[in-house]
Formats: structure tokens, sequence, C-alpha cells
């Protein structure tokens, strides 16, 4: 975590509030059984309210804003549940996540790059989970196997030499090594009316 923090410290300005849940996914289909997923939901629906409810393939996912005064206990009670059910894509049936919105800066100079806002993309969604472009996203799950997903968005054309430069600054200081097939270009196209994603080469190498 440590790590974590140094890359946001010497990467990141403004990051926003962190916001937690907790998400429970349901689905026989998918593996999961049916009194474990009621057990839970009745657990966090009587805590926290009414849950927002979205579907991901054949499981149906719920989720729940938690304070973070709540995070500690809630991490506890997923631990004293043991093994977890197995679901058939490998997806975590149960976790805590937390989200952070922050905006990327030049690491040596400290200044912010530009166009680092949806409103600069016309607020363009690329993704059913809320990423927009222009807007830097770090994302943390945890459960019985914990992961933190980045979503970064580089404000520089495909060649530009300061790409590469920039994309490394951030690669020095994260605890882990960047996805070298998980980048994309993104266009306007010629109606003005949306972009469309480009797979494009690692600005890191192959």
């Amino acid at each position: 975590m440590a790590q974590v923090q140094s890359f946001l410290d010497s990467c990141t300005i403004d990051p926003s509030e962190l916001r937690f849940t907790v998400n429970l996914l349901s689905g026989e289909e998918a593996g999961i059984p049916r009194e474990w997923t009621q057990f839970l939901f009745r657990r966090f629906n009587n805590t926290y309210g009414t849950a927002k409810e979205k579907t991901l393939g054949s499981a149906l996912e719920y989720s729940w804003s938690i304070p973070e005064s709540d995070v500690a206990n809630q991490v506890d009670f997923l631990g004293s549940l043991g093994s977890l059910p197995t679901h058939q894509h490998g997806m975590q049936p149960l976790c805590v996540t937390a989200h952070r919105v922050i905006k990327l800066i030049d690491c040596k100079s400290g200044v912010p790059w530009p166009h680092q806002d949806p409103s600069s993309y016309s607020h363009f969604q690329v993704s059913g989970y809320g990423e927009a472009l222009g807007r830097s996203v770090v994302y943390t799950r945890i459960s019985d196997r914990s992961s933190m997903n980045l979503f970064l968005n580089f404000p520089f054309e495909p060649g530009d030499p300061e790409l590469p430069i920039a994309v490394k600054s951030v690669q020095d200081k994260l605890p882990f090594s960047m996805s070298k097939s998980h980048w994309k270009y993104w266009k306007l196209t010629k109606a003005g009316d949306k972009y469309l994603g480009r797979k494009m080469t690692s600005p890191l190498g192959v």
C-alpha cells in the first residue's frame, strides 16, 4: 500500500473522495448457491438499504455504498466466511471495493496534463462501468483474491514522443507492471457524435 500511495503522491493531483461499496454476485447458473446469496443479500440490504443492480453475463451483481468507517468490519466479515463459492468465469462473488477518481500530472514538474475532464470529450462513456474519456480511476477489489485496476487517460496522440515518457514516469512509480495489451487510442468519428477505440501497441514497447 505504501507503493500505491507513492504513485498517488507523485503522479496524481486532486483525488476525489474514496467511494466504498460491497458487491455481491448471484446466479446459480454461474455456480453461486442461491442460499448463500440470499443470506448475504438480506444482511447487506438490512444494513445499507436497497441495492443497486447490474447484469453481468449470467449473473446479477448487487452493490451497496458503505461508509469508510464500516470498511474494516466488512473486510473482517468477508474473511470470516472462509472459501467463497467459485464463479464459473473466475469473478469474485463477494468483495469490498474502493473507487477514486484522479488527475494525472507530469511526475517531474508536478503540472497536470491537459484535457483531464470528461467535458473535453463530450462525456463519452467507454464502458458500462461508468468509465469516461478524460477521467482516470483507481479501483481496488478486496476479496479472497484482491486486485487493483487502473483506468488511465493519457492526453497524447499515438506517435507523440511525450507519450512513452509520460507512461514510463507513471510505471516507475507503480508496484506492478501495467498491461502491455490493454491500450486503446480513442478518436472522434467524422460525424463528431462519438469516439471509436482502436487497439494500439503499448507505449512501453512489447
